[in-house]
């Protein structure tokens, strides 16, 4: 089951441009910034075997760091400039809403996984989750 969701996942999501494009940029910032000042942002690494069932430190990193874009003096970056900090992750925030929504159905198709492995698959089981 885990592996239909994640085709249907797949599907979804991981066929589009905005997608592939946001994979391509977290692997060059990756190797960008991981030995640099902005190192404690390094985004994880990337699975290229099921990379959707891995998926979830990816989507929570680039949340993370749309959420420190947004906060100019924050306590974890203290020797990072918002400058240098728009300059290695600034394109994050051509994301922000692409993340929200893969982030989104991200959590469906965990709760979706959660509830199936719990109570199993059977003709109510779609009623039943949605409560």
């Amino acid at each position: 089951m885990k592996h239909f969701a994640t085709n249907v996942f797949d599907k979804l999501i991981g066929k589009s441009e905005r997608f592939s494009s946001c994979l391509s940029e977290i692997g060059r910032t990756r190797s960008r910034i991981q030995q640099i000042e902005l190192g404690h942002f390094t985004p994880p690494p990337q699975q290229p075997k099921a990379r959707f069932m891995n998926l979830d430190p990816t989507l929570r990193w680039g949340q993370m760091v749309s959420y420190h874009l947004g906060q100019v003096h924050f306590q974890s970056r203290p020797n990072v400039t918002t400058s240098r900090m728009n300059e290695k992750l600034g394109w994050v925030r051509g994301y922000r809403d692409d993340l929200a929504i893969w982030n989104r159905s991200h959590s469906v198709m965990q709760a979706s996984m959660k509830f199936i492995n719990l109570h199993g698959l059977c003709a109510g089981s779609a009623d039943q989750l949605r409560i």
